[in-house]
């Protein structure tokens, strides 16, 4: 498990790490989701695109802004869950990575929305599509 904390996060706060915990202050998210089988994220938007364009099923533990809101739609889209900050620890984590894992329906809906993001065009196609608006002024 890699763990992202931040430049500001006093490690000492997490007392004894598990041998299996990899503690960072900033990662290669993208290299990481390329060998990941879950992603627990704070659900902001970039994250969860990436996530998607990566086919990875998301356990979302939203922290402020729209992120609620976003893992609210994962979750009723069937990409993954919502945990509250409030009620996190090992044991509820646990839980939802567990019951992520193994939902084969979970799998094949992230599968889908990632052949559709991929068969989207994505930016290219997003810069082609604005080309051919006409001009209204």
């Amino acid at each position: 498990m890699v763990l992202l904390v931040g430049r500001d996060f006093d490690q000492a706060k997490l007392g004894r790490i598990p041998e299996n915990i990899f503690i960072h202050q900033s990662v290669d998210q993208l290299a990481v989701l390329e060998r990941a089988d879950l992603f627990i994220t704070h659900g902001g938007m970039n994250s969860v695109n990436e996530a998607l364009c990566y086919t990875m099923p998301m356990a979302v533990v939203p922290m402020a802004d729209d992120q609620p809101m976003v893992g609210a739609r994962i979750a009723e889209l069937g990409l993954g869950t919502v945990v509250s900050r409030r009620k996190i620890n090992g044991q509820t984590l646990g839980r939802a990575a567990s019951k992520i894992l193994v939902d084969k329906q979970i799998a094949d809906n992230v599968n889908s929305i990632s052949e559709d993001m991929r068969k989207s065009g994505g930016n290219e196609q997003i810069v082609k599509d604005l080309d051919h608006i006409p001009n209204q002024t």
